[in-house]
């Protein structure tokens, strides 16, 4: 059997084909935000205490400190299943939506209250609004309290440079309170991949992610690495010019 990894998870039609044929192995999809935590809230629901060995249960002084221990415990677990509870209350989304400009009012301004609303407005033939596009597509399905939408650029704003595409506008109680227009510059350019964009949401305060370093560093170190280079080899192309000059003009000299 073959394997193969799709980009963010996201499998072609061909690749469908050859998987019920036989001839690849499925993928194997991580968790959506929203499995997550429907197994999180199975798991406290279904919690229960574990009960003491016998021997330990013989011993005065363990009882007392178990005793405190089951307390701590059912605060613990109530505590959390509160906390699971005002989480199942949030708004869920883990996808994203296309809108157009009628739906504007309704999608963005009227979102329910202190959720982000993250928009996206492309167009469908510049590669890079589709690259990002996609990668919007995977973040959405890890972070299903943010909504997400998409929109053609000039079907929303009608002025909207191609230059300016791909951009985004991030608003909360119908307020924008950040934008990338354009996006490609803070989002790594043409190296911009999921993990830098999930960065600078991460930055912005828009979702939550475990990282401690900043992924486009790398990119600065190359591009600090890619114009040593070239430095080097403009300055090779100037001394061979300069040799080239000299070699002439001394030839021709010893010729006077």
């Amino acid at each position: 059997f073959y394997t193969s990894e799709m980009a963010n998870h996201v499998t072609t039609e061909w690749h469908d084909i050859q998987v019920k044929m036989g001839n690849f192995v499925p993928i194997e999809l991580p968790p959506t935000g929203e499995e997550v935590f429907q197994e999180d809230m199975k798991l406290m629901e279904g919690y229960e205490e574990k009960k003491h060995h016998d021997d330990e249960d013989s011993d005065p002084d363990f009882r007392i400190d178990s005793d405190d221990d089951s307390e701590a415990m059912k605060k613990y677990r109530e505590k959390r299943l509160n906390e699971l509870k005002e989480i199942a209350a949030k708004p869920k989304y883990g996808y994203v939506k296309h809108i157009t400009k009628e739906d504007y009012v309704q999608e963005i301004n009227d979102a329910p209250t202190d959720v982000f609303v993250v928009l996206v407005l492309y167009q469908d033939y510049l590669e890079y609004s589709v690259k990002l596009v996609e990668i919007i597509e995977a973040i959405a399905k890890k972070h299903i309290f943010v909504k997400f939408v998409k929109s053609i650029a000039t079907k929303t704003i009608p002025d909207f440079a191609d230059e300016h595409c791909p951009g985004i506008l991030i608003y909360k109680n119908g307020e924008v309170v950040h934008q990338m227009i354009p996006a490609l510059p803070e989002l790594g350019g043409k190296k911009m991949s999921e993990i830098i964009v999930e960065f600078v949401l991460f930055k912005k305060g828009i979702i939550e992610i475990d990282i401690d370093y900043d992924p486009r560093d790398s990119l600065y170190k190359m591009n600090i690495v890619k114009t040593h280079k070239q430095y080097r080899e403009d300055e090779s192309d100037e001394e061979e010019r300069d040799t080239r000059g000299y070699m002439h003009t001394h030839h021709f000299a010893s010729y006077k």
